[in-house]
């Protein structure tokens, strides 16, 4: 034992497994958790879009009404879509830095 609580030897590597589940379960700003956002399927609604930024449902709604949401909405028959890609990039996570499944685009 290092007496570290962080569970780093002395050379700074991470020595503890349970390192890695926090860091996936911190909430990336307000809303949700990296593995919450990694989740999600290719399109979600404002409101799912919305709580990942941070936002209220109300005020994703009303900024995709005029058009102003941070991300591109698509207007799916009486619906918006936000495609998760695009929330992705917006809150800053590069899936290509991820992971190898991901190429960079």
């Amino acid at each position: 034992m290092t007496g570290n609580p962080k569970g780093a030897d002395i050379s700074g590597e991470d020595s503890s497994p349970q390192l890695h589940e926090v860091r996936q379960r911190r909430r990336i700003g307000r809303g949700m958790t990296l593995a919450e956002l990694l989740g999600l399927p290719l399109m979600v609604d404002v409101s799912t879009a919305a709580r990942a930024l941070g936002l209220s449902r109300s005020t994703g709604y009303e900024l995709a009404r005029r058009g102003e949401f941070p991300c591109r909405v698509l207007r799916v028959g009486s619906s918006y879509r936000v495609p998760t890609a695009e929330l992705l990039h917006v809150l800053g996570i590069n899936l290509s830095e991820l992971s190898p499944r991901f190429p960079a685009a």
